[in-house]
């Protein structure tokens, strides 16, 4: 994973072997950024390898003793010792002690050192190295002065015993991988000083739960927080205008964040299986949302996408199996491969002929136009789903008809009370205990026409793009024979097909089978006393033929 970790000392080895026929080298200064001087000719003194700097003091380079408490010389050969080499292996070092004189703990000085438990590192110092502590596994703690202006890269990674850290308010940047595996941190003060948090700085932090991170922020790179498993509360402040790749990918308890407007970027795998997020806003000025990035977020239930977003990458909420509702905006034009997978409870919800449709539509997945509107009426909360313009009311009265559980002169009102019909189909909702019934539309020639109702949760609901009388008639499960009384196929394919059958809404109107009751309702005779009187007499018929024949056998 650390590709670039050793790029530094190949390029000083090649530095080296280049200049081996010259006098000096060049090394570059973790505390100015400039190049100096220094004897190539490693010299000995004591226990301890060093080189002459161009100012003439000295970094040492190796140790070779054996103290487990090692103190370092402030001079060697008579020389100001400023600078820290690579030491090469701990010995059993179990502390250090650094001599006011040391400016520089350089790269890898203490790598590896895992017996170490103790370091007092002065006021003196201005720069910790790249690699400079790595893999001390054994250090629980350590003080970093104010002197301190910059830690290198991977200065603290590994050491997994290392359980809190401040940094000073001199250093500006926190650069890639320094804390990455510091698996026993539970706590890091990030000062306002800095700017800037490198890739992986605090990647596979496994005990930390919560981090402030500062006004002054405005960077934060690549998988900061990657695999921070306890890590439950993030604060993103308002200088942060992109979430970069992987930030918090598998940061399994991360419950809450809050991600401000000033964030235009979201990138790649960011929240991937964040499996304890419930719910997330996307700010408005969001153009992309971009692969994988809440994949496998199991618990994600709902999530706003704002006007801004243009397109939803593969993979994006991919095994997100809690999600139930998307709202996706006009602006969405290109949603990628598999970005719902496995998300089996969800709906879409957007407009009639954008994008979301045409991916809902071609992925099985349930849409809702993002325009439906629920009306309610007071009489037994029966209600409609739909698209209607606003102003738009449910009107509901009861109405009388024969041989019948119940009936409803359900019709939409304008916003200036004039009756409409819906622009579109609506899904008509009617509540009722009676759990045998169908629901019939009642023409106003008398016959009905079935709406093959399904009964849910104690309500009958059906799809119509015409409203008039519907009654609830009890499901004898018997053939009928009131052949006079069902519908044509072209009657009951179609309702808006007979151009007349709209109801009167005049109440007194009996010239249409429909009849005033005293309430004042409508009635609707459904032809079913026709048959009675047909069954009679076909009945009374059958009785004197049979008494006709028995006299003739006594005749």
């Amino acid at each position: 994973m650390k590709t670039g970790k050793k790029i530094t000392a190949l390029i000083l080895s090649a530095m080296l072997a280049v200049s081996s026929s010259a006098a000096t080298a060049v090394m570059v200064s973790a505390e100015e950024g400039t190049a100096v001087a220094y004897s190539s000719e490693e010299k000995t003194w004591g226990d301890y390898d060093y080189q002459i700097l161009d100012d003439g003091t000295v970094e040492i380079m190796h140790y070779k003793g054996y103290d487990t408490n090692l103190v370092i010389p402030s001079e060697v050969d008579g020389k100001k010792v400023t600078s820290i080499g690579n030491l090469y292996g701990d010995r059993g070092i179990i502390s250090v002690e650094i001599p006011n004189s040391v400016k520089n703990i350089g790269y890898g000085a203490f790598e590896d050192f895992r017996s170490l438990k103790n370091i007092i590192i002065p006021d003196s110092v201005t720069s910790i190295g790249y690699s400079a502590f790595e893999n001390c596994t054994s250090l629980t703690n350590i003080e970093i002065p104010d002197s301190v202006t910059s830690i290198g890269g991977s200065a603290f990674y590994g050491c997994t015993n290392l359980t809190e850290v401040k940094i000073p308010d001199s250093v500006t940047s926190i650069e890639n991988w320094v804390f990455s595996g510091c698996t026993s941190l539970t706590n890091v003060e990030i000062p306002d000083s800095v700017t800037s948090i490198g890739y992986y700085a605090f990647s596979e932090c496994t005990s930390l739960t919560n981090i402030e991170i500062p006004n002054s922020v405005t960077s934060i790179g690549n998988r900061v927080f990657s695999g921070c498993t306890s890590l439950t509360n993030v604060e993103i402040p308002d200088s942060v205008t992109e979430i970069s790749g992987g930030v918090f990918n598998s940061c399994t308890s991360l419950t809450n964040i809050e991600i401000p407007n000033s964030v235009k970027v979201i990138g790649i795998r960011s929240f991937r299986d964040c499996i304890s997020l419930t719910n997330i806003e996307i700010p408005d000025g969001v153009e992309h949302i971009q692969d994988m990035t809440f994949y496998g977020c199991t618990n994600l239930t709902e999530v706003k996408i704002p006007n801004s977003v243009t397109s939803i990458g593969n993979r994006v909420f991919a095994y997100c199996t809690s999600l139930t509702e998307v709202k996706i905006p006009n602006s969405v034009t290109y949603i990628g491969s598999e970005a719902f997978k496995d998300c089996n409870n969800l709906t879409i919800y957007g407009y009639v002929g954008s994008t979301a449709e045409t991916y809902a539509k071609e992925n099985n997945i349930p849409f809702v136009d993002i325009n439906s509107k629920v009306l309610t009426s007071k009489v037994n909360n029966i209600s409609v789903k739909g698209t209607f313009d606003d102003g738009v009311t449910l009107n509901v009265e009861k109405a009388t008809v024969e041989n019948v559980v119940t009936a409803y002169n359900i019709t939409l009102k304008d916003e200036n009370g004039n009756t409409i019909q819906p622009s579109g189909e609506i899904t008509v909702s009617i509540p009722s205990d009676k759990a045998n019934c169908k629901v019939y539309w009642i023409k106003e020639d008398g016959t009905k026409a079935d709406m093959n109702a399904a009964y849910n949760n104690g309500n009958y609901e059906f799809t119509t793009d015409h409203l008039s009388v519907y009654a609830l008639i009890a499901d004898t499960s018997k053939p009928s024979n009131e052949s006079s009384n069902k519908p044509t196929p072209s009657e009951s394919s179609n309702p808006n097909d007979n151009q007349n059958s709209t109801p009167s809404n005049n109440t007194n109107n009996t010239s249409n089978g429909t009849t005033s009751s005293e309430t004042g309702k409508n009635a609707v005779n459904t032809g079913d006393n026709n048959v009675t009187a047909v069954t009679a007499i076909f009945a009374a018929g059958a009785l004197a033929a049979v008494i006709l024949m028995h006299k003739k056998k006594k005749a």
